[in-house]
């Protein structure tokens, strides 16, 4: 593996590891535990996550997905999906 893909592979998965974090964040309802809370849905909540959602596509852009392993780059195409959708709700 040469540098630049060695670069591309950690930074796609330092990027797909910031969108789970967001994601896990507002899961808060897991079929295993009884629901302890309900979902942060104000509009502080919808801007913190649309600016965090701006700073992973930001990351997704300067990475080269062509030098990355080709499920890597599906998993970071999930990754900027669910960013994508995430920095919208600061505009709703």
């Amino acid at each position: 593996m040469s540098e630049d893909e060695e670069r591309a592979v950690n930074d796609a998965i330092r990027v797909i590891d910031q969108a789970w974090q967001v994601s896990e964040a507002g899961n808060w309802l897991d079929g295993l535990k009884p629901v302890d809370r309900l979902p942060q849905i104000s509009e502080e909540a919808a801007f913190a996550r649309s600016t965090r959602a701006q700073e992973i596509l930001a990351g997704i852009e300067g990475i080269d997905r062509r030098r990355l392993p080709h499920d890597l780059s599906l998993t970071l195409g999930v990754a900027h999906a669910m960013a994508n959708s995430w920095a919208r709700e600061g505009d709703w």
